[in-house]
């Protein structure tokens, strides 16, 4: 486990499986705002309070940060072999 990177700190299965389907389409907007993110995963099967509570775990544990709005993935070692 690298404890320089960000994603260090355990989430939960919620939160994990949110992660996983926001992240293709983050990856491909490099960013989106909290409606759109929320809105991929009630497509996924979430209800609107578990999307919220995934995004909240997602931001306040560092895999997502938000800037004017807007959500991004937070930056790892990995990301720079997608570039």
């Amino acid at each position: 486990m690298d404890f320089n990177s960000p994603r260090h700190t355990p989430l939960g299965p919620l939160a994990s499986d949110a992660l996983e389907h926001l992240e293709p389409s983050m990856w491909e907007a490099e960013g989106t705002n909290r409606e759109t993110a929320r809105e991929v995963l009630e497509d996924q099967g979430f209800t609107e309070s578990e999307a919220d509570a995934a995004l909240t775990q997602l931001l306040s544990r560092g895999y997502l940060y938000e800037v004017n709005g807007d959500l991004y993935l937070t930056p790892t070692g990995d990301d720079r072999e997608r570039s």
